[in-house]
């Protein structure tokens, strides 16, 4: 990434003085913002391009440029290449399309491109990308039209996006929040240079303490994965907005930048377990960022709530307390010191209204923060103004005093607020929104950086793929006794019996009542075709039940292993599980509410592996049904503990034996305190011919 972000010398091959064109906008760009480095125009019909010397190409320059942009159509970007490395060039930007998002004959060159860069050790940013941004050292090496005007203002926000246009949009709400940026980067196809590089070079950037993504698709997910890891050791936040969410959108994705798309669940599962916290917009990532960058990080759980208008106030509570925030009453000595500030018909609780009083006295503002910062019950405060120009600088001096002293800076909504206001509270870093909702959203966003943050890393340890190729499924009796040894659940006393005769001799052995199962790699899903019957509580009904069971392979002509004869566990609570490898991300756990009600009720965490104990009991937890695990309404405890043990004892099986391809387990049983039961099970292993 260095010869492209922090490059001395650019070469900009394509150059033209026709402002018409897009060949035109490097130069003008980065004269316009005063690039620190030199600028090398390369155009063989043109001996000078606007005060610059123009050269044929980069090997009649006479010395090596850092990076090379490039201009030309695709039909001319392997000759390009050539002329780069023959002349020195340490690094390209492709910036036409027509490669790999366009068609094979386009992916095919796209290849030729990449292995010839990779042959001489030089290093790609594209194609069909609009380049890049140094805000340091002014280098605006992109054609993207945010350039024409925009001011090169440094700040510690950066950027990568796998689309050139939602990258100029990043760029121009950043700048008129007055956050500025530090690094811009568009990564195109990422033929070379991926998402994950650029992660993990902006992870060690010095100028950057944010980094924003525009995502449509998860490329190299094991580099991405380290790289987000990087991220996170180096405590800097990731937000990302991210495409391809529906089926429409995912296709969308797949003709822009040749990306294939994930399921939009199992992405989210993935972003999430490695830090990322996710946004709805541009403005909504905007928004998050004014709150990291101009607050201290750290959970904001009970804020103060204060307000000119009684109605914006219930507003701003009900958006507190929606994401999770405690509305605390001053204590006895605060609404005594709030109350003496207010007029006699004010009420010193929260939501403070500041009445109508603050319209003739906007000193107000400042006579009550100052109690409720003293009294150490709240860890921000949330102010409400709209309108109130005539008393607006006033009201902005009580804030920007408040914030001086403040550990943390305010929080404020100001509805219509007054340009002036606006420049007095930003030149201050005192965030500030347009709505409540957006305000919300933003410590939404803000809470869970800080809360991923303050998790521990996740696991950093190499998965084996699994193999490929045709699946082979397993009845249960074939899953247990292919695992034996190796399970860390418990499982059922159970027998498999072949023959009617043999039933008598089973149940001696395991009592009543029983759950008879049919046996065939061929019917996996065996409750839809009556081929599971519970409670059966005598012999007669046992050799009855194992009967019709048989007579049901029969008829339906399917090979069977038999009749599997389980001891009825009675449980509380039920759990789904499941292990399988994403065909982009990799091998991941699904656990989550199980039994009929994993149909209807979809309450599931999922886990990319490796994962740790802690963050299978973190996965536990967050569960909608983690209060059936805890006790509630005079009920056992589950030992979350224990069960997280054995559950990462299924990962570490799953992990040691490649040529397994998935475990289902639904219904996993709960037995109080921390032991699990593996009530029905399904496995697909490598090899053989895949089952319907």
């Amino acid at each position: 990434m260095t010869p492209i972000l922090d490059a001395r010398r650019v070469a900009i091959i394509g150059a033209t003085a026709d402002t018409t064109k897009l060949g035109s906008r490097p130069q003008e760009f980065m004269i316009r913002h005063g690039y620190a480095g030199s600028i090398v125009p390369i155009n063989p019909r043109r001996s000078e391009i606007n005060g610059l010397r123009a050269f044929p190409s980069l090997r009649a320059v006479g010395e090596p440029v850092d990076l090379a942009l490039v201009l030309t159509p695709a039909n001319q970007a392997l000759d390009a290449l050539e002329d780069g490395i023959a002349a020195g060039t340490r690094a390209f930007t492709f910036f036409a399309a027509g490669f790999a998002e366009q068609d094979e004959a386009g992916a095919v060159l796209q290849q030729r491109i990449i292995a010839r860069a990779r042959e001489a050790g030089v290093a790609i940013l594209g194609p069909n990308c609009v380049g890049a941004m140094n805000a340091r050292t002014r280098l605006c090496a992109t054609i993207n039209s945010v350039g024409l005007v925009m001011a090169m203002q440094p700040g510690p926000f950066s950027f990568v996006s796998q689309s050139g246009a939602i990258g100029g949009y990043w760029l121009d709400k950043v700048l008129k929040a007055g956050l500025g940026f530090a690094r811009w980067i568009t990564s195109g196809n990422e033929a070379d240079i991926t998402m994950a590089d650029c992660i993990a070079h902006l992870a060690e950037d010095g100028d950057t303490e944010v980094i924003g993504l525009y995502l449509e698709a998860l490329r190299d997910p094991v580099a991405l994965r380290a790289a987000l890891r990087l991220a996170q050791a180096r405590g800097k936040p990731v937000l990302a907005l991210r495409s391809g969410r529906s089926t429409a959108g995912a296709e969308a994705v797949q003709s822009h930048t040749a990306a294939i798309a994930g399921s939009n669940e199992v992405t989210a599962a993935f972003l999430a377990q490695y830090g990322v916290i996710e946004v709805a917009s541009v403005n909504e990532m905007v928004d998050a960022a004014k709150l990291l960058l101009w607050q201290p990080r750290g959970v904001v759980r009970a804020p103060a709530i204060v307000s000119v208008s009684g109605g914006a106030g219930a507003l701003l509570t009900d958006a507190a307390a929606s994401i999770g925030a405690e509305i605390r009453q001053p204590d006895a000595q605060t609404q005594t010191a709030i109350a003496d500030a207010l007029p006699s018909f004010g009420k010193p609780r929260l939501p403070l209204d500041l009445t109508g009083a603050v319209g003739t006295d906007p000193t107000l503002l400042g006579k009550v923060l100052g109690p409720l910062a003293a009294s150490g019950l709240y860890d921000a405060a949330l102010i409400f103004i709209g309108l109130m120009h005539d008393t607006a600088p006033v009201l902005s001096k009580a804030i920007t005093d408040y914030a001086a002293t403040a550990s943390r800076p305010p929080i404020v909504i100001w509805m219509s607020a007054p340009d002036g206001a606006i420049e007095a509270l930003r030149q201050a870093r005192i965030p500030l929104f347009d709505d409540i909702v957006d305000m919300a959203r933003a410590l939404d966003r803000a809470n869970r950086v800080a809360a991923a943050l303050e998790r521990p890393l996740s696991a950093d340890r190499e998965v084996a793929p699994r193999h490929t190729g045709a699946a082979r499924a397993l009845s249960e009796a074939g899953a247990h006794a292919f695992l034996a040894g190796d399970i860390t659940v418990s499982l059922p006393d159970e027998v498999l019996i072949r023959d009617p005769a043999e039933v008598p001799a089973a149940t001696e052995r395991l009592g009543f009542p029983l759950a008879l199962k049919l046996q065939s790699p061929a019917m996996l899903h065996k409750t839809e075709h009556g081929a599971v019957l519970l409670g059966v509580d005598s012999v007669d009904a046992a050799l009855d039940g194992a009967r019709r069971l048989l007579d049901i392979a029969r008829r339906l002509d399917i090979p069977t292993e038999g009749v599997l004869f389980q001891r009825m566990v009675p449980h509380r609570e039920e759990l789904i599980l499941g292990l399988r490898a994403d065909p982009q991300l990799g091998p991941l756990l699904m656990v989550g509410r199980g039994g009929v009600d994993a149909e209807f009720e979809r309450d599931v965490a999922i886990r990319f592996l490796p994962v740790s104990i802690d963050e299978i009991e973190h996965a536990l937890r967050n569960l909608t049904m983690a209060h059936r695990l805890t006790g509630s309404r005079g009920r056992e405890s589950f030992d979350t503990a224990a069960l997280s043990r054995a559950i990462a004892g299924l990962c570490a099986l799953y992990e040691s034996r490649p040529e397994i391809l998935e475990i289902e387990i639904n219904p996993l049983a709960l037995v109080p305190p921390g032991d699990l039961v593996a009530l029905d099970m399904v496995v697909h292993v490598a090899g053989g011919q895949a089952d319907d």
